[in-house]
């Protein structure tokens, strides 16, 4: 079976089955130099040993995939590069003891709605639930890596001028972890070789929708659903376009991911920007690559995120890394507003509903990034989960007029003197807490309340926040959890 012939999702009657995992680590886990010593001597004799693979929770914020080599006797050899590079990023034995489950094995195949792809014999194998009949269930299996691709070949040769409106997008494949590993960064970004790590070189997933030297292109009130990856890939050269109206929902990875490859880019032609982003209802992203966000972003140009409903989010709502260290150009003007994010950083922790990194840059002085008139309703528990986090590095942000609700931790997190110069100021939260060990930032006029007794201006926020009522329709209706 070949690379486009595999898959990793299996939908039974339209829900996403489980793919054949354990209830714990390897048993007895030593660490050697190559791989791991077990306890558990009959692993030798399990079938295909070198698509098994080991998932963990290695640091707050970074869930990885590496991949099995072979098992003799009790000793268990991983597979390069990706064993050296996940090594190389965590301190000692973080790999050993943040194991969390084996996945991808016949002999896991021992719960109900689970399958198991036997890739050497072609063979799907799947324990039905309760009450399911095989006979006449639906079962889906993707098979495309991607489903639109908008490429240019220059930032002055580029397609342009397309729109597409009404469009259901669903069942993409990516097979990518399956075959080299998933040592994950921030965001789905991933590193393949040592080369990568050690030059900072990370690689983005695949998308059902991809756009590179692309201008003007317009997604409207499109919905995706049901994708091995990303939702929307947006890179180099891409301007002027817009994503508006549409629903993401059961996404492996993030919904809309957009970079310049260059984090030092000083070409305008090659960097993304004037992007719109707006009236989209995000939820159930993460759903196999937890470090995913609803929306990512890095190393662009004049970026508005604007009026979306995003929920149910397993690290980040919203993630906007500079990504660079030059090119001033490309770090400035970006606009996040107006976004109603609930149940963020459910998953993981180090993370914000809200989260920034790296330096931004001023044209002048009215020319700062913005996060204004959010409405954020709870985040995790996990350590350093936060509502609004501006990490490392953060600069020239205006931080204003957002409402805070439901925070068990930090509503806001600036904790490191590399953060500098940004202005917070007539927020509201119903949780105290703060952190400010910046350089020249200040936290001023902050309205504490109670409960939900919102104060009017708190109100006003909440009710502008997320969908305008031109888009309100997209928006799942509630299911009632009561008789009426």
């Amino acid at each position: 079976m070949g690379v486009s012939d595999d898959f990793r999702q299996v939908y039974v009657n339209g829900v996403k089955a489980t793919r054949a995992k354990s209830t714990g680590p390897l048993p007895g886990a030593v660490e050697t130099t190559t791989g791991y010593t077990t306890t558990d001597t009959n692993m030798q004799n399990w079938g295909n040993k070198d698509k098994i693979e080991f998932v963990y929770h290695c640091q707050d914020w970074q869930v990885s995939r590496i991949l099995v080599s072979n098992i003799s006797g009790t000793n268990v050899t991983m597979k390069e590069d990706g064993w050296s590079i996940a090594k190389s990023m965590t301190a000692v034995n973080k790999y050993n003891h943040r194991m969390i489950y084996m996945e991808n094995a016949y002999e896991l195949l021992d719960a109900e709605g689970e399958w198991y792809l036997n890739s050497s014999t072609d063979y799907l194998y799947y324990k039905p639930k309760s009450g399911e009949n095989m006979s006449s269930a639906t079962v889906e299996v993707p098979v495309v890596e991607k489903l639109v691709d908008i490429s240019g070949t220059s930032g002055t040769s580029y397609v342009a001028n397309i729109q597409f409106e009404g469009i259901m997008f669903k069942l993409t494949n990516w097979t990518h972890p399956t075959y080299y590993a998933l040592v994950g960064w921030q965001g789905t970004g991933y590193f393949d070789t040592m080369n990568d790590l050690n030059n900072r070189i990370w690689h983005a997933p695949e998308a059902a929708v991809s756009m590179g030297y692309a201008r003007y292109i317009k997604v409207e009130r499109c919905s995706f659903n049901k994708l091995g990856a990303l939702g929307i890939r947006i890179s180099d050269g891409t301007q002027n376009s817009r994503i508006r109206g549409c629903v993401f929902d059961g996404i492996a990875a993030d919904g809309i991911y957009f970079f310049t490859t260059n984090r030092n880019e000083s070409d305008g032609n090659k960097i993304v920007k004037y992007l719109t982003i707006n009236n989209n209802y995000i939820t159930n992203v993460g759903v196999d690559y937890k470090m995913a966000s609803a929306v990512y972003g890095e190393a662009a140009q004049n970026v508005s995120i604007t009026h979306n409903k995003i929920e149910n989010v397993p690290y980040d709502g919203i993630q906007l890394r500079a990504g660079c260290n030059s090119a001033a150009n490309m770090r400035k003007a970006h606009d996040i507003s107006y976004n109603h994010i609930k149940n963020s950083v459910n998953a993981l922790g180090d993370g914000g509903a809200i989260y920034t990194n790296g330096e931004m840059y001023l044209d002048s002085t009215s020319s700062r990034s913005t996060i204004t008139n959010n409405y954020i309703q709870g985040v995790g528990s996990g350590p350093w989960c936060n509502a609004l986090y501006t990490d490392e590095g953060s600069s020239y942000w205006s931080v204003s007029n957002n409402v805070c609700d439901g925070i068990t931790t930090r509503w806001i997190h600036i904790w490191k003197s590399t953060i500098h110069d940004e202005i917070v100021n007539g927020n509201y939260t119903n949780s105290g807490s703060i952190r400010n060990d910046g350089t020249n930032c200040t936290i001023t006029n902050t309205t504490t309340y109670s409960g939900s007794n919102y104060p009017a201006g708190a109100q006003t926020i909440i009710n502008s926040a997320g969908l305008e009522s031109a888009y309100s329709d997209i928006q799942p209706t509630p299911t009632p959890t009561h008789a009426e």
